[in-house]
């Protein structure tokens, strides 16, 4: 009954959604697919980084900031903090509008994790770990 080879037999979800996660993440904020966006607000896109970026912190934050954050939520906020840290502090791939929009990002969910609320301890880890990477990332760029 113990012979699984250094590995384990539960079901993995929270590996499976991760991987989806991330490789939309990686997609949205990949420095061509930015700065393609960036491009195109010079011949009539109006829809820009800092908008997208802006969406995309409200669908990820915004439902959590009154409850409780799942498993799930956690890690797909983790990482959106991570990538948006990871384009401030490039030297190189994103343009200026695009670290710019990211260091908006990281100081208004900075604002966001400061009033919410939530009685589950998993859930006041995981803000306090989120706003451990935006003042690591943020002291950075001061």
């Amino acid at each position: 009954g113990f012979g699984f080879f250094g590995a384990t037999e539960d079901v993995k979800p929270q590996s499976t959604f991760l991987s989806l996660q991330l490789g939309t993440l990686a997609q949205l904020l990949h420095p061509t697919t930015l700065s393609r966006i960036n491009n195109s607000g010079l011949y009539g896109n109006t829809y820009s980084v800092a908008s997208v970026m802006n969406d995309l912190t409200d669908d990820i934050f915004t439902a959590d900031l009154k409850s409780n954050v799942n498993l799930f939520r956690q890690n797909l906020q983790t990482e959106y903090v991570k990538a948006a840290a990871a384009i401030v502090a490039a030297p190189g791939g994103y343009d200026n509008a695009s670290k710019a929009a990211a260091l908006a990002t990281l100081v208004k969910i900075k604002g966001q994790l400061a009033t919410a609320a939530s009685t589950d301890e998993q859930t006041k880890a995981h803000r306090t770990a989120l706003t451990f990477l935006i003042d690591k990332a943020t002291a950075v760029s001061k």
